[in-house]
């Protein structure tokens, strides 16, 4: 019986003819794939260009020229009858109104508002938070912020869910502007890192407050956490708000850390009139230079009497030398002053004896 043999030479050109084909293949496949996904994104590019070309003049139209409520009603029916149901254009449409927004203040700005709500923008920007995609989530809060909308139900449950840091952050930023009643429910909700980005973004969104809406940051200055009280005793300084003096002044009894940006606070607030709770710091901290300085330097700022004359005397014998050349420069200054007061007014007593024994 005749067996078909092949040739192991054979056998193997045959094998690396099929390896050659199927790298071919997959070359041609990704060639292929490229190529479609480039014209896809030209395609969805042309199809945006178009799409704004036709809700650009229209809605710039909406903000600037003052409509009546029929106009109104007829061009937000024009625009719903453009963008449809197409998740695409509606992400669109949200983008162009967050561009203007952020170059919009006012009367302007709150046709903004209300083109967001009436054109049911809303509901697309709140389905973001519904999914499990933390990206979309936090696209979702973003919109919604920019756009004043604000939820708290959902945006407290969804703070306490999430692990994600960007998310999160988001959340309490956008919490600070838009709760007026609670600006600071996060820090009450959870425990978080007060990293700087989420100082620095706190700041900004405080800063929109009108100096006599800022909220009360007392609370928090004598909350449990070191970072979040001096954190709020900084906000407490940068925005001047006297009224939260006494519980700066309070924390002048806490750790180190808050009560030497307490103590600061209140020299660059130029409220020297908590003297008697700054002596007892002199004992908690005495051997801190940092704190020393800070206790000398409001010191000076105070109105000088034999009281404060034996506080600076108590830092001339500090273990620190610079503590010491502070105190001694402070009371050497302290006693110029003093006689220069003493001579001024003998002097002025003396001219006023001459004068009227010259009359």
């Amino acid at each position: 019986m005749n067996t078909l043999e092949i040739n192991p030479m054979e056998a193997e050109q045959l094998f690396l003819f099929k390896l050659s084909l199927g790298f071919v293949a997959i070359a041609v496949f990704f060639v292929v794939l490229v190529f479609t996904k480039r014209f896809i994104k030209i395609w969805r590019d042309q199809e945006k260009e178009w799409f704004l070309k036709k809700i650009v003049p229209l809605i710039g139209s909406m903000v600037i020229v003052k409509r009546n409520r029929l106009e109104w009603r007829r061009d937000i029916k024009l625009l719903v009858s453009l963008i449809g149901r197409n998740h695409a254009k509606q992400q669109i449409a949200i983008d162009h109104l967050m561009h203007l927004k952020s170059n919009l203040e006012g009367e302007s700005a709150g046709l903004i508002f209300q083109l967001y709500r009436d054109l049911n923008l809303v509901e697309f920007s709140r389905n973001k938070l519904r999914q499990t995609n933390w990206t979309k989530q936090t696209e979702g809060v973003r919109e919604l912020a920019s756009m004043n909308c604000y939820f708290v139900n959902v945006f407290s449950s969804l703070l306490q869910k999430t692990k994600q840091v960007t998310l999160r952050n988001e959340l309490i930023v956008a919490m600070t502007w838009l709760d007026k009643k609670e600006p600071f429910r996060s820090f009450r909700l959870i425990n978080f890192e007060l990293t700087d980005w989420l100082k620095l973004n706190i700041y900004d969104q405080l800063k929109k407050y009108n100096r006599v809406d800022l909220p009360d940051f007392s609370p928090w200055i004598c909350h449990e956490r070191q970072e979040v009280a001096t954190f709020f005793i900084w906000l407490a300084k940068t925005f001047n708000q006297t009224s939260s003096s006494n519980a700066i002044a309070h924390a002048l009894s806490g750790a180190k850390t808050v009560a030497n940006a307490a103590l600061d606070s209140l020299i660059e607030m130029r409220n020297f009139s908590y003297t008697q709770k700054v002596e007892a710091m002199i004992s908690n901290h005495w051997i801190c230079p940092d704190t020393s300085l800070l206790i000398l330097c409001y010191l000076e700022g105070t109105d000088k009497n034999n009281f404060v004359q034996i506080l600076i005397d108590r830092f001339r014998f500090h273990p620190y030398e610079s503590v010491m050349q502070k105190a001694d420069r402070l009371r050497s200054t302290y006693f110029e002053k003093e006689n220069t007061n003493q001579i001024l007014a003998t002097s002025t007593y003396t001219n006023a004896l001459h004068y009227g024994n010259a009359r």
